[in-house]
């Protein structure tokens, strides 16, 4: 099922997660280097949420130290989920998109920044937030997780939805590198 395995890369990645931070910002006229991101194990650290120019973020637990991913120099991916199971693939980078392929199946995230030891990926931009959160469980792609982690986020916040504006929401994921 492409909905399950691109939940599960997205949920190892993600197991929720700790402090935002981040002020060095590489972008697109600055590109990531693959140097940057090659054997370091990437652990889940921030969600933060972006909706009517408003940032929300949300910390969270001892649990994400042991999620996260380990990029190779030989383009091999390993995932680990908050059980300590493991996962491979291969990876790629190019012009700030990074690439999961697991088991035949990619993933993509867009860099938002890198910073030292810390990673930012949407995991959804321009996101519908117009329906009830119980809609998107139909959903049969990778921007399930981030509306789950979006509204989550948006929860946790007390952000009234019936208050936003533009109705749409970023959905970013920071990672430390340990």
């Amino acid at each position: 099922m492409n909905f399950l395995r691109s939940s599960t890369i997205l949920l190892f990645i993600s197991i929720f997660t700790l402090v935002s931070c981040s002020k060095d910002n590489k972008d697109a006229s600055n590109p990531i280097k693959k140097s940057d991101l090659v054997n370091k194990n990437w652990v889940g650290n921030s969600v933060d949420v972006k909706v009517d120019g408003n940032t929300y973020s949300v910390d969270g637990d001892a649990d994400a130290s042991s999620t996260g991913m380990l990029l190779k120099e030989n383009g091999e991916y390993v995932g680990t989920d908050e059980n300590g199971d493991k996962e491979t693939g291969k990876w790629t980078l190019t012009d700030n998109i990074l690439k999961v392929t697991v088991d035949k199946e990619d993933i993509s995230f867009k860099i938002v920044s890198l910073d030292g030891q810390t990673l930012k990926l949407f995991l959804g931009e321009k996101l519908d937030i117009s329906k009830s959160p119980e809609k998107y469980l139909e959903l049969d792609n990778e921007n399930f997780l981030a509306y789950v982690l979006g509204f989550a986020v948006l929860e946790k916040k007390n952000v009234d939805l019936t208050t936003v504006k533009t109705k749409e929401m970023d959905v970013i994921l920071g990672l430390k590198a340990k």
